[in-house]
Formats: C-alpha cells, structure tokens, sequence
C-alpha cells in the first residue's frame, strides 16, 4: 500500500436533476472545486470500482454517465501529449481563447495504417499534423505513399483504433484527440524510419545503452528541457559516457 490517496471521481450536482433544461457536463472531474458548464460545482462523488477506471463506460447508455479510460490520453493538434483530464481539456480551449465547448464539433475516426502514416507525414510537414492527417488529406507526401507500399502486408487487418477528435466548427480544425495508450504505442512504433531520414543517421551506427535514472537525473532533464532541444542528450550526459573496450 502507497501514501497516495484513492482517486476521486466528481460529477456535477445538478447532474440527475429531472429539470429537462439542466445542460450539465456528461464528464467527471477529480477535483471537487470544478465548475460544470451550468454553473455548479462538481462536487457530487461517485464510487468507481478499479475495473470500473480501466473500462470504456460507467453506467448506462440511458443515463450517459461515464468516466474516461484512465490509460488514456489528450493529443493536441501540435501533437503534444498529456494525460486525459477535464482540466488539460480547459487549458487547450483557454490558450486558444475559447469559453467553452460550444464552439466545438465532435468526430469519431477509425485509424488504421494509412492514416497512421500520413500522420507521420504530417508531422514532419505541418505544424497542425492532426488537421492535415485527418481533414486534409492532399498533404500528404510522395516518400510516405513510398513507405506504406513496403509495409502495407504486415500490419494485421485489426489493427484499426477508434480515435475521438474534437473540430472547430468553423475551420474544421482539429483542436485535440483523445486516444488510449495502444494507439500511441502504436504510432510511435512507425517513427523509427522517419526519425532516421529526419536525423540523417543510419540505424548501424546507433547503439543502445541501459541506463538507470534516479530523482537527480529526472531533475537534470528537467533543467536541460528549459534551455535546450536537446533535452535528454544533455540531461543524461553523464549517464551515457563512453566505457573504455576490454581487451581480450
């Protein structure tokens, strides 16, 4: 047993009120000060069991009450990932001067290798790589349609994931994604021959070190991330020092 307290789980108080005009969030919250978008707090508990928290659904399909897979998370359109929380949702809206989510669209896309790789495309291409993967389609470039011929017959028929994106209705923007962690391992698995092209570095002259990072050293990336891009590199030198070969 650890020193951190359960997890809590808020909805709004108003939530089960039979008023038909209540326009309450169909969302949790962790934290009990949270306002809902009809003005109340989130302050009622609700008990959710472990399978519960590592599930798709709570409740019903009538009553719509429901809490986020807890392995998943909240990819923005520059494709910065963060843990799936109300309050990383809020935080996007505001730095990009939204009040809410009146102003969004909500779209349900299955992902499959095609749009993986022209993601990967995007990425390299666009600062707004969910938007040109996903909604624009023509930016898609002629070394990723190279790529996908090569690897086209290895990747299972099932190997489709169901991706939640949120749009801005007037540009059809997308504003972020909500994906679970397969469909991160998933993507980041694609980005060892991009990565390659982009570095200009072959795979026979990398090499792999085991390496173990205490508190000290998650500090030192810290510090190094706030000066420098090359953020591990610098934080983990001392780590990644050059042992002398043996003789045999």
């Amino acid at each position: 047993m650890g020193d951190t307290d359960a997890t809590k789980f808020f909805i709004c108080s108003n939530y089960f009120s039979e008023d038909d005009s209540c326009t309450c969030l169909d969302e949790y919250s962790n934290f009990s000060t949270s306002r809902c978008r009809c003005g109340s707090t989130m302050s009622t508990m609700v008990s959710v069991s472990e399978e519960d928290q590592v599930g798709e659904e709570i409740g019903n399909s009538a009553d719509g009450v429901f809490v986020k897979c807890r392995s998943s998370f909240i990819v923005t359109d520059d494709l910065k990932v963060s843990v799936n929380s109300i309050g990383v949702i809020m935080n996007v809206l505001n730095d990009l001067g939204y009040l809410g989510f009146s102003d969004l669209q909500e779209s349900l896309l299955d992902v499959g290798l095609e749009e993986v790789l022209t993601l990967l495309g995007c990425f390299f291409t666009s600062e707004t790589p969910l938007t040109c993967a996903f909604l624009k389609k023509h930016c898609m470039t002629r070394n990723l349609k190279m790529l996908s011929a090569h690897v086209q017959n290895t990747v299972e028929p099932c190997s489709v994931f169901s991706v939640k994106v949120f749009v801005r209705k007037f540009d059809k923007e997308i504003l972020y994604a909500e994906c679970n962690a397969d469909f991160i391992d998933y993507l980041l698995g694609f980005l060892i021959s991009p990565l390659e092209l982009k570095m200009q570095t072959n795979i026979s002259d990398l090499e792999e070190h085991q390496i173990s990072i205490s508190g000290a050293e998650l500090i030192s990336i810290l510090r190094a991330s706030l000066v420098s891009s090359s953020a591990l590199t610098n934080g983990l030198s001392n780590l990644l020092m050059k042992k002398p070969k043996e003789e045999t």
